[in-house]
C-alpha cells in the first residue's frame, strides 16, 4: 500500500549493560484488544508474527493495565500508579506531578526516542523527551481523514506540527502510515547515528470506528457464520489446548446479562443483529491481523539492520474490549441497508462504532466483563517479551503466570538498558517508582511476592498470586461499598464469591488497598475530580 512519501521494558535491577550492548527497545502497544483476539491466544485473526515472537520469547498471561486508555499509557510511560500522575480517567499529567517519561531517561542514556501513533498523556510528548513524532493525542484516525467543509478535526501530527489531511493519499491507513514511520524514523535518528532507539509504536487498532483494508476482512469471510456462542466456545476449547487455560480451575463465565438484566440469547436476535454482531468481530479480527502484517515488516526491516537480535520487544493491550455504546455499539442498525452491513468497517462503507457487549465478550473470552472496569476482562491482557540476547528460554510454552502489573514497564526497560532511574529531571524532583523490573521473570526466576493495588472509578482492587478482592463503591458519594473476594487457585473466571468464608482475608486486603489509598490518593483524587466535571458541568463545558 502506497503511504505518504516524505513520512517515509521490564526487568529488577540486574547489574547495567555496558553501553556498546545496550538494547534497542520496542513497545507495540494496541488499543482496547480483547484478551483471546490474536492467534497466540487461541483468536480467528491471523498473527503469524506474533505467534512467532510468543513462541521463541516469552508471553506474561497475567498482565493488568488499568481498564481505559490515558491512566494504562500514565502508568505505561512513567512506572507509576496512575493516580500519582493524577490520570484517573484522563490524561494526567507527567510533568506536573513529579513523574518522569520513559523517552527523558532513555534520551539521557543516549537513546533516539520515538513515537508513532497515539498519545493520549499530558504534556505534549515533544515536551517530555520524545524527539520523533507522528500520530494523535487521542482521536483514532484509520483511513484517510475528509473533514466537511469548515469541521475542525483533531490535529494528525508530524513532529511538532498538523499535517494537512489533503496531502495524504487516498489509500492512507494509519497502523500501516504510523509503521512506515517508525522505520524511517530508527533509520534516519538511530541507526544512521549509531545510536540505539527507544520506539513506542502506539497504534490505534483495534478501537472504534472498527475499519480495516477490505482486502483483510474478506480474509475472514463466512469464519463467524457459526454464531458468536459457537465462536467463543471455540476459542476458550483453543486456550484449554494451548495451555492459557486449566479447565479445571477456569470455567468460561456466562455471558453476561443485558443491561436490563434479561439473560443473553444469541437464538433471540433478529437475522440483521446477528449480521451486525458477525461483521463487527470481522472487522475487529481484519484490524488486528493488520497490525501483525505491520509488525513483520518492523522485524524485517531490523532483522536486515542486524539490529533484531539486541532489540527488546514489549507486545501489549492498554485494556479490554469495550461495551461502550450499547449493545449496537452506536451503530443506528434501523437505519442500515443489508449494503450497509456488506461494507461496514471498509473505506467505503459506514465504520463499525464499538464492538458492544455480545461482540466485547467474544473477544475477552474466557473473561468477565469489559473496559472500564477491574473485572478482568478490562484490565488483564496477554504480553509478549522477546529479547534473543537478554533472555534465557523458558520451559512449556513460555507462558509467565505470575502477575505483573502495567507500571513494571518502564523499571522493566530501564534494566535492561543498565540505566538508573534519576531523582531529578529537568527542573523536577521525582518520585520512586512503583513498579518492578520483570527482568527475573523473563529469565525464568521469581520476583518476591507483592499485592497490586488498582483503582478506576468506582471499582477497587488488590490482587495477588492466590487472591482477587473486587469492590464497587460511590467515590462521588461516598457511599459504602461491596467487596467480593475470588480465590484465583480455583476460580480464574472470578464466578464465585467467597468473601464470606474468608472475612480474614477481606479484612486483610481490604487494609492493604486502604494504605495504598492513603499513598496515593485514590479517594481524595476522584472526589476533586468529580467536583472539577461537576463545575465544568454547570458552566456548559463538560
Amino acid at each position: 500500500m502506497r503511504q505518504l512519501s516524505c513520512l517515509l521494558v521490564i526487568l529488577f535491577l540486574a547489574p547495567p549493560l555496558p553501553a556498546a550492548v545496550k538494547p534497542n527497545i520496542v513497545v507495540l502497544l494496541v488499543d482496547d484488544m480483547g484478551y483471546s483476539d490474536p492467534g497466540y491466544m487461541g483468536g480467528e485473526a491471523r498473527t503469524p508474527n506474533l505467534d512467532r515472537l510468543a513462541k521463541q520469547g516469552v508471553t506474561f498471561l497475567n498482565m493488568f493495565n488499568n481498564a481505559k486508555c490515558a491512566p494504562t499509557r500514565a502508568a505505561l510511560m512513567t512506572g507509576m500508579s496512575c493516580q500519582r500522575v493524577k490520570a484517573f480517567r484522563s490524561a494526567g499529567n507527567i510533568a506536573e506531578n513529579n513523574a518522569a517519561c520513559m523517552a527523558e531517561v532513555l534520551g539521557q542514556h543516549g537513546y533516539a526516542t520515538i513515537l508513532s501513533g497515539k498519545w493520549h498523556i499530558d504534556p505534549d510528548p515533544m515536551d517530555v523527551g520524545f524527539e520523533r513524532r507522528m500520530g494523535v493525542n487521542l482521536a483514532p484516525y484509520y483511513f484517510k481523514p475528509r473533514p466537511r467543509p469548515g469541521e475542525k478535526m483533531p490535529p494528525l501530527y508530524l513532529e511538532r506540527e498538523p499535517i494537512d489531511f489533503a496531502s495524504l493519499p487516498d489509500d492512507w491507513y494509519s497502523t500501516t502510515a504510523y509503521t512506515d514511520y517508525a522505520i524511517q524514523a530508527i533509520e534516519q535518528s538511530a541507526l544512521a547515528q549509531g545510536k540505539p532507539f527507544f520506539l513506542y509504536l502506539a497504534v490505534n487498532a483495534p478501537h472504534a470506528p472498527l475499519s480495516a483494508p477490505k482486502e483483510d476482512i474478506d480474509k475472514y469471510e463466512g469464519v463467524y457464520d457459526a454464531g458468536l456462542p459457537v465462536v467463543r466456545q471455540r476459542r476458550y476449547q483453543r486456550m484449554v489446548d494451548l495451555g492459557i487455560v486449566d479447565s479445571a480451575k477456569w470455567t468460561l463465565p456466562a455471558y453476561e446479562p443485558n443491561r436490563d438484566g434479561t439473560p443473553f440469547d444469541w437464538d433471540a436476535f433478529s437475522s440483521k443483529e446477528k449480521r451486525l454482531f458477525q461483521r463487527k468481530l470481522q472487522v475487529a479480527t481484519a484490524m488486528v491481523d493488520r497490525v501483525d502484517q505491520e509488525l513483520g515488516k518492523l522485524v524485517d526491516f531490523l532483522k536486515a539492520k542486524g539490529a533484531w537480535d539486541n532489540t527488546l520487544f514489549i507486545f501489549l493491550s492498554d485494556n479490554g474490549a469495550t461495551a461502550e455504546q450499547g449493545p449496537y455499539g452506536g451503530v443506528d442498525l434501523a437505519a442500515m441497508t443489508d449494503a450497509d452491513l456488506a461494507a461496514m468497517g471498509t473505506r467505503s462503507g459506514p465504520d463499525g462504532g464499538t464492538s458492544g457487549a455480545v461482540v466485547a465478550t467474544v473477544q475477552n473470552t474466557p473473561l468477565r466483563k469489559f473496559k472500564t472496569t477491574l473485572w478482568d476482562g478490562g484490565m488483564r491482557t496477554s504480553m509478549i517479551v522477546h529479547w534473543p540476547a537478554g533472555m534465557a528460554p523458558r520451559a512449556t510454552h513460555g507462558y509467565v503466570r505470575e502477575p505483573a502489573a502495567i507500571f513494571d514497564l518502564a523499571p522493566t526497560c530501564y534494566n535492561a538498558a543498565g540505566v538508573s532511574y534519576p531523582e531529578t529531571i529537568g527542573d523536577r524532583s521525582l518520585h520512586p517508582m512503583d513498579g518492578a523490573s520483570l527482568l527475573p521473570l523473563i529469565r525464568g526466576e521469581a520476583l518476591p511476592p507483592r499485592n497490586l493495588c488498582y483503582a478506576y472509578k468506582d471499582y477497587r482492587v488488590v490482587r495477588n498470586d492466590e487472591w482477587k478482592l473486587l469492590g464497587l463503591f460511590n467515590t462521588q458519594r461516598d457511599k459504602p461499598g461491596l467487596w467480593q473476594l475470588f480465590d484465583l487457585t480455583r476460580d480464574q473466571s472470578e464466578t464465585v464469591d467467597v468473601a464470606d468464608k474468608h472475612p480474614e482475608i477481606v479484612e486483610q486486603l481490604a487494609n492493604v488497598w486502604d494504605e495504598w489509598d492513603r499513598d496515593v490518593g485514590v479517594t481524595t483524587g476522584y472526589r476533586e475530580y468529580w467536583s472539577r466535571k461537576a463545575e465544568k458541568s454547570l458552566e456548559g463545558e463538560d
